[in-house]
């Protein structure tokens, strides 16, 4: 994969690189908040970003929402499904933790449990925790797209992602 190599070129020889997961379909408040966790504690986060069909923003518009909203510190590769073992793989002895949210925990942790054991690595996980009564999700925000609820969308949405607002409400529906 091309965007590995290139992002492995960005990264010469460093180490404590911290990993971010996703698809990030609609980037919302609580994702910048993931990444700003991440890069509390990482001096540099590279950011997965999972190629999705679902309809919403491309590829190269999320990567671009991310980019601009974190500007200079995240690293963003392409990948076509959130396998961490592949992705760690392709990051060999860059990666020592992974951030993601309660949701992904369980699966994450096995994860990244099974991949220490098998490659003598120590990788930790460090979870965002998401509050009981906390609504952000793609989920949430796609529906206030649906039902045209820009007041919700703006309170649910990363400030980046406002910009399309318009371009959003004709291809979800």
């Amino acid at each position: 994969d091309s965007s590995t190599s290139v992002v492995n070129r960005k990264l010469e020889n460093s180490s404590g690189l911290g990993l971010i997961v996703g698809k990030f379909r609609l980037p919302t408040i609580a994702h910048m908040e993931l990444i700003k966790t991440a890069l509390s504690s990482s001096p540099k986060v590279l950011l997965a970003l999972v190629d999705t069909a679902k309809k919403g923003l491309t590829f190269n518009e999320r990567k671009e929402i991310l980019s601009q909203s974190f500007p200079g510190k995240l690293l963003i590769t392409k990948v076509d499904s959130a396998n961490l073992s592949r992705i760690l793989k392709a990051f060999k002895g860059k990666i020592t933790k992974l951030f993601c949210g309660t949701d992904a925990l369980p699966a994450y942790q096995k994860q990244i449990d099974e991949f220490n054991a098998q490659y003598q690595t120590n990788i930790s996980v460090h979870e965002l925790e998401r509050s009981e009564d906390d609504d952000v999700s793609a989920t949430q925000v796609e529906k206030a797209i649906k039902t045209k609820d820009f007041d919700t969308f703006s309170r649910l949405a990363s400030p980046l992602l406002k910009a399309y607002w318009d371009h959003l409400v004709t291809v979800i529906h």
